[in-house]
């Protein structure tokens, strides 16, 4: 993506085998069981007219998904990406639903941005949706690229690359920002009339209004008030954001109509879980392409703004207390330091936008730099995410963006 020439010294994928989690190593031992290599390895050689091919060793793992190298006689390669056995134990029908659509929806999204932009995302060779194909698992034939996703490089990136790396993001971010639709919800489907949405999964859809959505949101997401996250961090302030959150995600429901500046559509593709640990990129951090598009929906253009994963922090209304001084600045050195980070990547987008000679009517940056909204998009993320905070204060704090004192 950056145009220099690429440095690639071998995948860095950590051993599926050397997981401590049970869970995991449940999920994958059910994998193996169930797929047939041999009828995936013909598939691979179907898609290139008979080219022969051979399964590579390496094997990568994420939280959802398996990924093995498939290596052809010419030294070409694809990647080939099952979908793990659900989490629960009982695979019911709803969970097999899920998983279709989960598939389906990613496939598409991943279409839809290949013929309107040039976000780097691999080219698809061959998929199934459901587990009873004759592969015997949900998965996706890809393009492999040649590069890791930044988190088996490094947890953070290094100052000499940020700069390079934080502009390429930002490149991406608009990109994906620049893929609208009248509505909001999953795209599910492509043609040349545009997209087909379908419903976001755990809030329904799709929505006419950001007001739909997010009067949808408040009545449908569950925060996981059970985990036992909430007493072991909140401490003796359990009780206050317990009822902070209670308190916010009622009032999100009753500020629907007025929280988006921009109500009504088109509305911008949402990544839903862009940072570095889905970013491939090359030894030097110079971009080779995104991937994971499970999470992707068009959304309310408030939600575009949240920082990449890796940038993110609580906005400073819900986080601990002991996090900020009398004067707001935050006392911890990692906090501050991620804080300089998103001063330099939203410089990084507006320098983007420069370059591309932007004149959309609303833009990636100006997303960024509305507080009140920006803040509360990213409330939104660690509220669906169970994150333990004072949530309602968000909303005192910008009372009047959202003209609460109006509210009857």
């Amino acid at each position: 993506m950056s145009g220099q020439l690429s440095t690639f010294s071998g995948f860095r994928w950590t051993s599926p085998h050397s997981s401590t989690n049970a869970t995991t190593r449940s999920r994958m031992a059910a994998l193996f069981k169930a797929v047939d290599w041999e009828a995936l390895v013909k598939l691979a050689r179907d898609t290139r007219n008979g080219v022969d091919c051979e399964l590579l060793p390496d094997i990568g793992v994420g939280y959802n998904h398996m990924v093995r190298v498939l290596r052809f006689k010419d030294e070409f390669r694809l990647l080939a990406r099952t979908r793990l056995p659900c989490l629960a134990d009982a695979q019911d029908n709803l969970d097999l639903d899920a998983v279709t659509s989960a598939v389906m929806s990613e496939v598409q999204t991943m279409i839809a941005i290949a013929q309107n932009t040039h976000v780097p995302v691999p080219k698809i060779y061959a998929f199934e949706t459901r587990a009873d194909c004759k592969v015997g698992a949900p998965f996706i034939l890809m393009d492999c690229l040649e590069g890791n996703v930044g988190t088996d490089l490094s947890v953070e990136i290094p100052s000499e690359h940020k700069q390079g790396f934080f502009r390429e993001m930002a490149k991406i971010q608009i990109g994906l920002s620049q893929i609208q639709s009248p509505k909001i919800g999953k795209i599910i489907g492509v043609s040349e009339n545009g997209f087909e949405l379908g419903p976001i999964p755990g809030i329904g859809g799709p929505f006419n209004t950001a007001a739909e959505f997010y009067k949808a949101w408040a009545e449908n997401v569950v925060f996981d008030t059970k985990n036992d996250r909430l007493r072991k961090t909140s401490g003796v302030y359990a009780e206050e954001v317990q009822a902070s959150i209670t308190t916010f995600q009622a009032t999100v429901g009753r500020l629907a109509d007025k929280i988006s500046l921009r109500n009504e559509g088109p509305f911008p593709l949402f990544h839903g879980d862009f940072g570095h640990h889905n970013i491939v990129v090359d030894d030097n951090y110079h971009i080779n392409g995104l991937i994971d598009f499970e999470f992707s929906f068009a959304c309310p253009w408030e939600m575009i703004s949240i920082f990449p994963l890796h940038l993110m922090t609580m906005p400073s209304a819900i986080d601990a207390p002991w996090n900020y001084d009398s004067d707001g600045n935050a006392v911890p050195v990692y906090l501050a330091d991620m804080l300089e980070d998103q001063k330099a990547y939203l410089k990084a987008v507006e320098l983007e936008e420069m370059e591309q000679n932007n004149t959309s009517a609303f833009s990636l940056s100006e997303a960024m730099r509305d507080a009140p909204r920006q803040q509360f998009a990213t409330a939104i993320w660690f509220f669906q995410e169970s994150k333990p905070g004072f949530y309602a204060k968000l909303i005192e704090k910008y009372s009047s963006a959202w003209q609460v004192g109006d509210e009857k």
